[in-house]
């Protein structure tokens, strides 16, 4: 059954084409329709007179007041038509305006005269009355076809792409047949211009055709498109497509084609920053197209959030497109700049907060954004082990180490940078910073070292330290005290072995005069010995002496004194 809306949309349609008056017993499909829905002949023309109330006749008027002129001539162009079109743009939905024109045309005996674009309803295909056809109808041969509008010498050139690169090497060929076709030399003058500034051959190519008919398509990947909707569509469904786009927007290929197909588009192709202006242009035809992390495909924020967790690679390209603003373009161009914003606010403040370097800056930057896209995410912590070092009473020997573990909590990326509060000869860590990151368990848990050399050190003085352990997230104090006491047990051990070692030293010393005097009776005075041998006792004596001074020397070396 025929639904009351369908009947409506038909009614409005004929009151339009025929300024308000038809009769209804000229269209019994359409009183049949309304009989099926329960409608007789009185609701019938009530309705008529309701929707002929309804419409908006001014901007009908407007069009039919400027299409008096070309009525007369018996032609109408593209870029008239347009005009047109565009004077009741605000007021009127183009769709219904176009069809109000083609209606009003047809019936002043125009029809389109040659097809150049396979839209029947196209004012491109060149609509004339008979009259003006036979007047007009001027063709010219070009690359062994014959043409008889600049619309068809684009087409022509633009399936026979190799031949029309040679003619187009000089301006002399296409010239001539333009001031035939449209008998204005200043025209020709153009594409002439046109074809001696452009040096590329591609893109002298690309301006030509497309100056001549702005309705071809364009080439993508084997394909033609007629409309930038269809070309990203394709372009946006893998990235090797969405590449090749931006490559082609790089050389000023796509760019061409935008500025005499889709001036709308255009605005702002040109200039620097190309990568991100072609995001701008992507993102304006719509929004809900992917964005291209590297070669990462992501559909929105919440999936690019999803695929970085924990995987270091995609934190890179992050990183990456946060410094060349492809990521700001993509976010500003579908409407969620508030991240933006929130993220140039929170990343100035880490900057500045001077705990960064070089890449660690990227890194640092990229975290920020994470948090910024997903504020359910927490913030990367730490904590360390031990939380507290007690150091009092150790006594001054060596130099002690204290290791300390650092824990990352939660994931993420984050530098820690370590300080003690107070500078102390002796007292010293392993390392000012550390790089944190929960990528790899390695790297999770990182250990640093509390150094304290006690020999440089006062004795029985308290020595009260922290130790600060800082990131952009969070800050730890570790309390660290330190006393240093009088090695008794220690001191006691070493005169236990030195007196053992010179104990030995003068036993075999006497062992070897008596060996060497043939007199081993240890405990009796031989005053006589010496007269014996005195060059051999000579000889000990200087192995004595020799001895003690290289066993004093070897004590201080051992003992650092």
């Amino acid at each position: 059954m025929s639904s009351l809306e369908g009947l409506k949309e038909h009614l409005l349609h004929l009151l339009v084409v025929n300024h308000g008056n038809f009769r209804m017993m000229e269209y019994p499909h359409l009183m049949a329709e309304a009989k099926s829905i329960g409608m007789d002949t009185g609701a019938m023309s009530r309705l008529v007179h309701e929707l002929h109330a309804s419409i908006n006749w001014e901007p009908l008027a407007r069009i039919d007041k400027q299409l008096e002129q070309y009525i007369y001539q018996g032609i109408i162009t593209n870029e008239e038509a347009e005009s047109i079109l565009a004077s009741v743009r605000d007021v009127m939905d183009r769709k219904a305006a176009v069809g109000y024109m083609i209606a009003e045309l047809t019936r002043h005996g125009f029809s389109p005269r040659e097809k150049v674009t396979a839209d029947k309803d196209s004012f491109r295909n060149r609509w004339m009355t008979d009259a003006a056809w036979a007047e007009n109808r001027v063709t010219v041969e070009w690359l062994d076809e014959m043409a008889g509008s600049l619309e068809k010498l684009g087409e022509i050139s633009f399936r026979k792409k190799e031949l029309a690169q040679y003619y187009f090497r000089t301006g002399q060929y296409l010239s001539g047949l333009v001031t035939i076709l449209t008998k204005s030399a200043s025209r020709a003058h153009t594409f002439e211009r046109l074809i001696e500034d452009e040096k590329d051959p591609e893109l002298r190519y690309l301006r030509v055709i497309y100056r001549l008919n702005s309705a071809l398509p364009f080439r993508f990947q084997g394909a033609g498109y007629d409309n930038a909707v269809s070309l990203l569509n394709a372009a946006c469904d893998r990235f090797e497509s969405f590449n090749a786009l931006r490559e082609l927007y790089r050389n000023h290929h796509l760019n061409v084609w935008l500025e005499e197909a889709h001036p709308e588009l255009s605005a702002g192709l040109d200039g620097e920053k190309l990568n991100t202006r072609f995001l701008e242009f992507v993102y304006s035809v719509d929004p809900n197209y992917p964005y291209f992390l590297g070669r990462h495909k992501m559909a929105d924020v919440a999936a690019l959030v999803v695929a970085a967790h924990d995987n270091p690679a995609i934190w890179e390209l992050i990183a990456d497109d946060l410094e060349n603003g492809c990521l700001h373009a993509w976010l500003r161009s579908t409407g969620q700049g508030k991240l933006v914003s929130e993220f140039e606010i929170l990343d100035q403040a880490t900057r500045q907060s001077g705990l960064h370097e070089g890449d660690e800056s990227a890194m640092a930057s990229a975290q920020t954004m994470l948090l910024v896209m997903d504020p359910a995410m927490p913030a990367p912590g730490f904590r360390i082990d031990p939380p507290v070092i007690d150091l009092t009473g150790i006594e001054s020997t060596d130099v002690q180490i204290v290791p300390l573990r650092v824990t990352m909590e939660n994931h993420g990326y984050m530098k820690v940078k370590l300080t003690l509060d107070a500078e102390e000869e002796g007292v010293f860590i392993s390392k000012n910073a550390l790089i944190l990151n929960s990528f790899s368990p390695s790297s999770r848990e990182v250990v640093f070292e509390l150094n304290v050399d006690t020999l440089r050190l006062i004795k029985d003085k308290m020595y009260q330290l922290r130790i600060s352990a800082s990131s952009v997230y969070g800050m730890v104090e570790i309390p660290v005290d330190v006393k240093i006491v009088f090695p008794t047990k220690a001191y006691a051990l070493k005169l236990a072995r030195y007196a053992a070692i010179f104990a030995g030293f003068y036993g075999g010393f006497r062992y070897l005069v008596g060996l060497l005097l043939g007199d081993f009776h240890w405990l009796v005075d031989s005053p006589y010995l010496t007269r014996q041998s005195p060059f051999a006792f000579f000889l000990i004596l200087v192995l004595f002496i020799s001895g003690n001074f290289y066993a004093l020397k070897w004590i201080r070396k051992a003992e650092g004194i």
